[in-house]
């Protein structure tokens, strides 16, 4: 009879936390925004290619993205690809080896693993974590262990560098959760006056 009493119990309050959470999630904004939907990636530093060269095993492999947003190529050197998305450094290298070094370059650039994103602030544990693709503002705080109890769980930062290297990072203010992240995004979680 105790045991049955206990599992009731239990069962009781997992019905009523799972209830008073759903209850507080009820007001947040999860829909994304049209600006959201429109981000295009772009090569930056940190990233790292797979390059798949057709018979040409020598040129395959994979390549990081410097800290001054170049590649090192075999035959063609130093190539910048930063603010290029993954096509457009395709059609590059393309146009690169068809000028004297293979014929009719069959290529292919994917991206194998993204640089990393930032979180800081209002977070149990801030730092630096891998990027995954569709990452938003709600599974960064989650990866980093969720909001502190000071956490203003409605005020955000995004910082993000669009561009070359030496271009000034922007800051975009956001209130949504559902706000997409980048790779090399820093995000900010305020903390709440009261």
């Amino acid at each position: 009879m105790r045991m049955i009493t206990g599992f009731f119990r239990l069962f009781l309050i997992v019905f009523l936390a799972g209830g008073v959470l759903s209850g507080c999630a009820g007001g947040l904004d999860y829909a994304p925004t049209i600006e959201e939907k429109q981000v295009v990636y772009t090569l930056a530093p940190g990233d790292i290619l797979d390059i798949s060269v057709v018979d040409e095993d020598n040129l395959s492999g994979e390549y990081i993205v410097d800290d001054q947003g170049y590649i090192e190529m075999p035959f063609v050197g130093r190539l910048n690809v930063t603010g290029m998305t993954a096509e457009q450094a395709d059609m590059m290298l393309s146009e690169f080896y068809s000028n004297g070094y293979l014929a009719n370059p069959d290529l292919s650039i994917k991206i194998k693993t993204y640089r990393p994103f930032y979180i800081l602030g209002e977070v149990e544990s801030p730092g630096r974590y891998d990027y995954v693709d569709g990452l938003t503002i709600l599974n960064a705080v989650a990866t980093a262990g969720g909001f502190t109890y000071r956490a203003d769980q409605k005020d955000f930062e995004i910082v993000r560098k669009l561009g070359s290297p030496a271009d000034v990072p922007q800051k975009l203010v956001d209130r949504k959760l559902s706000a997409s992240v980048l790779p090399g995004d820093t995000i900010y979680v305020k903390e709440r006056l009261f």
